[in-house]
Order: C-alpha cells, then sequence, then structure tokens
C-alpha cells in the first residue's frame, strides 16, 4: 500500500512539473470546487466551501485565484534570490492547504511540509491533499524540525493575527530552522485596513461579515492607532478575546516596515517589504538567515 502511494506522489509531481506554472494553478484552482484527474491521478476535492472560507473569506476557485498573486510573489522572490530549485518548504499556518497545492509543484519530492495548531485544518488538508507531510503545533514553539532543515518557510496571514511576544519568538523560532541563506516570506496586515476600519466606523463603508465588526469595536483610537503604526510600532488588536494580553494568541496585527527592520532586522536579514495591495492582498516581507 505504502509503495503504490509513493508511486501515486511520484507520478503526480511528475506531472504538475510537467505543467506551466500557470496551468498548475488552472488544475489547483479546479480541484477546490470538487476532484480533479491529472494523468490518470485523481486529486481529492477541497472541503466544502464554508469551510474554506473560515480561513480567508472565500472557497473554491475563487480561493485558489486569490491566493495567486502571493504564490507567484513567493516563486518570484525564491528564483531572485537562488532559491531554485526548493528542497524544503515549510508552510507555517497551512490550513485546509490552499496554498500546499501550489507549492508542490515547485518543491522537490518529500520536501513539502505544512504545520498548523488547528487539527481541524489538519485533518481537511490531510483528507483533500495527502502529499505532503503534516505536523500540529501549538500556538508556541518550538516547531518540531531540526536547525537548518528548510530552505524556505511560508506564512500566509499568520503574522497578521499574532500579538507582538508571541510573533517574535515565531520569528526567532523559524530563522532556527532555516538554513543559512533561507528566506521567509510572510504576510501581516496592511497599513490602508486601519483607514478601512475608521470609515467603517463612520458609516461610510458597509461592514459586510462578524470580522469587521469586531475590528470596529477593537480599533478604539483610530487616529492614535495610524500615528503610532506610522512611527514603526507594532499594533496589535486584541479581537480573539482575552484579558491577559501574555497570555493572548490571537488578534489583528499591523506590523510596520519600520519596526520590522529595527526589531527583527537584529535576528535577520530584511530582504523586501511590499505594502501595495494591488500587488498582493496583504503587506508582504521577505526575510533572509543570516549566514
Amino acid at each position: 500500500m505504502l509503495l503504490d502511494e509513493l508511486k501515486e506522489y511520484a507520478s503526480l509531481h511528475q506531472a504538475a512539473q510537467a505543467r506551466t506554472s500557470q496551468e498548475w494553478i488552472e488544475l489547483m484552482a479546479q480541484s477546490a470546487d470538487g476532484p480533479v484527474v491529472i494523468d490518470g491521478i485523481p486529486i481529492p476535492g477541497a472541503p466544502p466551501k464554508d469551510a474554506q472560507a473560515i480561513f480567508h473569506g472565500n472557497g473554491g476557485r475563487e480561493a485558489v485565484m486569490s491566493a495567486m498573486p502571493l504564490y507567484r510573489y513567493a516563486m518570484d522572490v525564491c528564483r531572485k534570490h537562488g532559491m531554485e530549485p526548493i528542497n524544503t518548504l515549510l508552510d507555517f499556518g497551512c490550513g485546509w492547504g490552499r496554498f500546499m497545492r501550489l507549492f508542490f509543484r515547485e518543491v522537490a519530492e518529500g520536501g513539502l511540509f505544512g504545520v498548523d495548531p488547528w487539527n481541524k485544518a489538519l485533518q481537511m488538508a490531510r483528507t483533500h491533499f495527502p502529499h505532503a507531510a503534516m505536523l500540529q503545533t501549538t500556538f508556541y514553539p518550538p516547531l518540531p524540525f531540526r536547525d537548518d532543515f528548510f530552505d524556505v518557510a511560508f506564512a500566509s496571514s499568520v503574522f497578521s493575527h499574532l500579538p507582538e511576544h508571541l510573533a517574535l519568538s515565531w520569528i526567532l523560532e523559524i530563522n532556527r530552522v532555516l538554513r543559512p541563506g533561507g528566506l521567509l516570506i510572510a504576510t501581516t496586515h496592511p497599513a490602508s485596513l486601519l483607514g478601512v476600519i475608521t470609515s467603517m466606523q463612520r458609516g461610510e463603508t458597509p461592514i459586510n461579515n462578524v470580522w469587521h465588526s469586531i475590528l470596529c469595536q477593537a480599533l478604539t483610537d483610530p487616529a492614535s492607532a495610524e500615528a503610532r503604526h506610522a512611527a514603526g510600532e507594532y499594533l496589535f488588536l486584541n479581537t480573539g478575546g482575552g484579558k491577559d494580553i501574555s497570555a493572548v494568541t490571537y488578534g489583528d496585527a499591523f506590523v510596520p516596515q519600520a519596526y520590522i527592520r529595527s526589531i527583527w532586522g537584529q535576528f535577520m536579514e530584511v530582504v523586501e517589504f511590499i505594502d501595495d495591495m494591488s500587488r498582493i492582498p496583504q503587506a508582504t516581507f521577505v526575510l533572509r538567515k543570516k549566514a
């Protein structure tokens, strides 16, 4: 049975690499709506659309296509900085596996790993794309990997939700498991979201979901928050509940470039920072492990 699974994995990997990036994106978008067969190899469909939407607000084809800008950017960064081929990649906070489906084409056989603290997410990922190694973590380090193991770590919409102390802990831990020269590609909330929240509070922009309502309640002093962010402060809204901020593990975080350079830059080299929603839906930063 195991031998058959390994053969299927190898055949699917070859089929993925035989296709262009755009062809693979299209196939993964189709598979998010239902099962797809590639060169006789079945790709399981994704979780129900409402389950997908828990993680990123949409489901099906739209979920994969909305991931495309960040996926393409990540691959461009890897090529630009000599990270090709990618032997090992960690999807940190992998959710149901939306990005792992895309990265499968880019990573060497046996080199794709995903971690998440939510067991239900991992169950969905394992069920619907059993072609990566997936492990459950806690909300705190360490990761179950040796030092210098990964070429690339990827974290979509993770550092947009961590309080400052926990974010630093994970930066240090990811730095540990990256090889020298390895890259962390991650996102945080864009500065423009603060303006959107203020606009919703004023009634100028509609409140479309529960998350928007929670953000509006949590941002009690918009002018001060924007000034602090512009001054390079780590801004965290405790939207996850809990009175003891030292024990809070989830909320909404806005990490400005100046903060990343001054604090996280002490431990990792800051390669890029982009806060342009016309390119990528969230602010995106790239850090490199120092040699």
